[in-house]
């Protein structure tokens, strides 16, 4: 492919996919915003908060798992609900909205592993002094910078995925507590400190999550951190107890996100996002005054273990709401970016303190739904600005000083003196005020999704223009061009009435963005549908394309375009009905038996690509996630290596297919493969029971890998020896990141890119239907386009083998056992994108062996599976969607990110391929 363009399209795509986020995800985060102090008291003079990482409900209140939690909630000391977290259902983002009511926008996950601190406004910092215990990825997120905050954890090499290290996590956790009681006995300056009021304590323990992850939550050992934590809890609230003898101590309890069947986290699952929450201690009501809810329905099964507290009494609220509860029961100010409403029915205020609290609550609101209205305005020109449709929003009187007299002035006076209703009123003007908020984050969401839908029809128009440019005489385009041109003279420059319109409309764009303080970013996405549609315009005009249409031959044409319309109608939908992919599948069983052979068919790569790819299709049926470990299905596969190592040796595609650089090379992966079968079973058999083993096992499989990776520095010439030889390479780590069948999808896709490429090499001449006919060197096959449809196709088809599209979150710890035992996010991350991959780049490699082999236009293909795939990126980025339930707004996130990084691989991988599979002194035939 041109370099030009290939650059042009990875640019165009990481902007088009930035831009989504741009779109639904701006970030909250209002740097500058002024505080709102809080002029009542509180009969809290400390809070603690307890948060059980990866904590699921169901474990909660479905289980015998935490007796004292249980037990004040049973015995009507304490308050339950559900907890609403939002996608990504990950440590940080739900962190951040326990702590500052903001959630924050997809991009925070990435920046939990790293040592980055949030810069927000918190509740540890709005308190006197707040303490912290737990893990470094955690506890530290508030801490930097802030000189009231004393955070202390263990080492992130501390945080084995060993159930029995993992335990020791959260004993840590206790007994770091312990000595800082013991030394703050001994300590005045501590005591001083302690006895003072607005101190809060926030005590995480990770251990939940690590055992959730490594032995999933209904496994003895998620069970038994539970039991722990639950244990812990007592004995810190005990401590407390003892310590302060003043009754003046309010305790959360919740998680920061639950977990799936599977061990994961990140997606909008039930399981995922509801969240236990027990708040009891000083300033909470009696749990049998809280009003009815009935958000607990989905617990309503019940089992001998089942809590006997009666569900209609208990009501729910969002995760950020926590924030606001946490700083009302303290009584310290609420931080200034918060987006949640205090949750009134848990507190046993007075009536004055109550509705006081409320209006701290509006107020610090009203000051950001300003302060977001205020920078709307700067923004845009005054004739384009369009405030909030909401006239009631102005009545909200917005005092600078003595804020909650003007408030309940004004609430008495639309209630006509009835004290009764003014949390009601209060709480429909804190709803309208969040309305207004959300209306100014997205103000210009309709802008930007116009902006990059124009984007994606001037890429589609060029891309489809180049592949008819390699389709038609250049000569004739030339001549076409010269003839069609409208010509204008500016200064003796000669300059196309397109040119000249397209300018205009740059310089518009730019002078109003100039007149306007809008990001950069916006600008860009202004600029690129110019660019594009220019690009395109000019393109289309210059070939006439009216005078080559009326060469195509419209029965082949349209028979042609209705099978590749329900192709990638098909492609589509098996995003949402994965079966789909399996009938897909079936149907290209047959396709062997539908193309002219010439006399160089043979009958057994037929079979094989039958039987192959029979075989693919039960995988998209098979269950994606929650499936038990199965090491004697990942040793099978390493047999089945071997079979066809056996059969390629002794059958190969080119004879001779790469001397005995080839046949040493195949000896030494031979061997690779056995150590491969051999560490598993080491791993999941020896290493898995006795931790002394754990640490020779890892050592072996990291040597196996880099002695496997070290081969790709010795591959033979011959493209399809190399291409073996890569696939053995890439073939050995994918053995040893399977835990269960998934391990017997690489050699069978094997198999089956093999058999494609025998196929297409004894494809008849005859069969490749001419669709366009103007010149000699006019023309677009049929083969052409069904190659590009096969390769999007397995390119998607390839990510069911090892995963669920539906969620980002379907990938399984243990993928990883082989290699590490701690958590260690950018390692783990490597290895399963390093096996996600595997299966896309064998795809490319054998799209490119078909190139080589036949001789054929291989940019010509590359371009018509962009096509589609750009096709299914516009209808994916208008089903995007940023309200409604959160598991469809992380599937719609999901199906667009996959599609847009699906176009930047096509074309990286297709590139990466070549340079792989054709050494230097091997011409390209492209």
């Amino acid at each position: 492919m041109n370099n030009s363009l290939m650059t042009w399209v990875i640019i165009v795509h990481c902007i088009l996919l930035l831009g989504m986020f741009d779109v639904y995800f701006k970030s909250p985060i209002v740097p500058g915003l002024p505080t709102v102090g809080s002029t009542y008291k509180t009969p809290a003079k400390r809070l603690v908060l307890f948060l059980g990482d990866g904590l699921r409900i169901d474990h909660v209140y479905q289980t015998c798992n935490v007796p004292f939690l249980r037990y004040l909630v049973e015995s009507g000391r304490a308050i339950t609900g559900i907890s609403h977290t939002r996608v990504p259902t990950e440590s940080r983002p739900g962190t951040v909205a326990l702590a500052a009511g903001v959630y924050e926008d997809p991009s925070a996950v990435f920046k939990g592993w790293q040592d980055n601190p949030v810069p927000v406004d918190s509740f540890f910092n709005r308190c006197r002094q707040s303490f912290a215990w737990g893990s470094p990825d955690i506890v530290h997120l508030f801490s930097r910078n802030a000189t009231n905050i004393d955070a202390r954890s263990y080492k992130e090499e501390d945080q084995s995925f060993d159930p029995h290290e993992s335990l020791k996590l959260n004993q840590w956790v206790l007994a770091e507590f312990e000595n800082f009681i013991e030394d703050c006995k001994h300590n005045s300056t501590c005591r001083n400190i302690l006895n003072r009021d607005k101190i809060s304590f926030f005590f995480h323990f990770i251990g939940i999550d690590m055992a959730g992850h490594k032995s999933k939550p209904f496994s003895e050992s998620y069970n038994k951190h539970i039991q722990l934590t639950d244990d812990i809890i007592q004995q810190i609230v005990q401590i407390f107890n003892d310590y302060f003898k003043d009754q003046s101590t309010a305790y959360v309890f919740t998680s920061d996100h639950g977990m799936t069947d599977w061990g994961s986290h990140g997606a909008g699952s039930d399981e995922e996002t509801k969240t236990p929450l027990i708040v009891w201690g000083s300033g909470v009501k009696n749990a049998e005054e809280t009003d009815k809810t009935d958000d607990f329905a989905f617990l309503k099964n019940t089992s001998e273990c089942s809590w006997t507290f009666n569900l209609d009494k208990k009501f729910d609220v969002e995760q950020a709401d926590i924030a606001v509860l946490m700083s009302t029961l303290l009584g310290v100010d609420i931080p200034t970016n918060n987006m949640g409403t205090l949750p009134w029915r848990y507190l046993d205020f007075k009536t004055d303190t109550l509705l006081s609290a409320m209006l701290l609550n509006l107020h610090q609101l009203l000051i950001l739904y300003h302060h977001l209205e205020s920078i709307t305005k700067k923004q845009v020109m005054s004739p384009f600005f369009r405030p909030f449709p909401s006239p009631d929003i102005e009545q909200i009187p917005l005092a600078y000083a003595g804020v909650a007299t003007d408030v309940v002035k004004f609430v008495q006076s639309v209630v006509k003196g009835d004290p009764e209703n003014l949390v009601q009123v209060i709480s429909e003007h804190i709803m309208l005020v969040k309305e207004g908020i959300n209306y100014y984050q997205t103000y210009f969401q309709s802008y930007l999704l116009f902006l990059l839908c124009t984007s994606f029809v001037g890429l589609i128009l060029i891309i489809a223009g180049k592949i008819y440019l390699r389709s038609t005489s250049p000569v004739w385009i030339e001549e076409e061009r010269q003839k069609r041109r409208i010509l204008y003279y500016i200064h003796n420059i000669k300059v196309t009435a397109i040119e000249q319109f397209f300018v205009v409309l740059f310089l518009i764009i730019t002078g109003v963005h100039l007149t306007q303080t809008l990001p950069i970013s916006y600008y860009i996405y202004a600029v690129l549908p110019v660019i594009l549609w220019y690009k395109a315009i000019d393109f289309w005009s210059l070939t006439a394309i009216v005078v080559q249409l009326k060469s195509v031959k419209w029965t082949q044409a349209l028979a042609m375009s209705f099978f590749l319309v329900i192709g990638v109608e098909l492609l589509y939908l098996s995003f949402f009905h994965r079966w789909l992919l399996s009938v897909g599948m079936v149907a290209l069983s047959a396709f062997p038996f539908t193309i002219r052979r010439n006399r160089n068919f043979r009958i057994a790569p037929a079979v094989v690509w039958t039987v192959s790819c029979l075989a693919l299709s039960v995988f998209p049926l098979l269950p994606t996630v929650g499936v038990a470990k199965q090491t004697f299905l990942v040793i099978s596969s390493g047999l089945l290596w071997l079979i066809i190592i056996s059969v390629a040796v002794n059958v190969t595609m080119d004879a001779p297919i790469g001397g005995q650089i080839f046949s040493n090379l195949t000896r030494i992966q031979v061997v690779l493969i056995n150590a491969a079968i051999a560490s598993v079973i080491f791993v999941d058999v020896f290493a898995a029971h006795n931790s002394v083993f754990r640490l020779p096992g890892r050592i072996f499989s990291w040597a196996v890998l880099v002695l496997d990776f070290g081969v790709l520095l010795l591959l033979p010439d011959s493209p399809s020896a190399r291409m073996f030889n890569l696939i053995l390479a890439f073939g050995i780590p994918f053995l040893m990141l399977s835990t269960s069948f998934e391990s017997l999808f690489f050699p069978i896709l094997t198999a089956n890119m093999v058999s494609w490429i025998l196929l297409e090499k004894s494809t008849s001449i005859s069969d490749r239907r001419i669709l366009f006919n103007h010149t000699v060197m006019s023309y677009l096959h049929s083969d052409e386009i069904r190659r590009g449809f096969f390769f999007l196709f397995f390119i998607l088809f390839s990510f069911f083998g090892i995963g669920n599209i539906d969620s980002v979150n379907s990938f399984d710890i243990n993928w990883v056992r082989c290699f590490i035992d701690v958590f260690s996010p950018f390692t783990m991350t490597t290895l399963i994108v390093l096996k996600t991959v595997m299966p896309f780049f064998l795809v490319a490699c054998a799209l490119r062996l078909i190139v080589i082999h036949t001789r054929v236009d291989g940019v010509k293909i590359l371009l018509i599976s962009m096509v589609m795939c750009e096709i299914m990126n516009m209808l994916f980025l208008f089903m995007v969607k940023n309200s409604g339930s959160w598991l469809d707004i992380g599937k719609s996130i999901s199906h667009y990110v996959i599609m847009e990084v699906s176009s930047l691989c096509l074309v990286l991988l297709y590139n990466a391929a070549g340079y792989i599979l054709l050494p230097l002194g091997v011409p390209d035939v492209i």
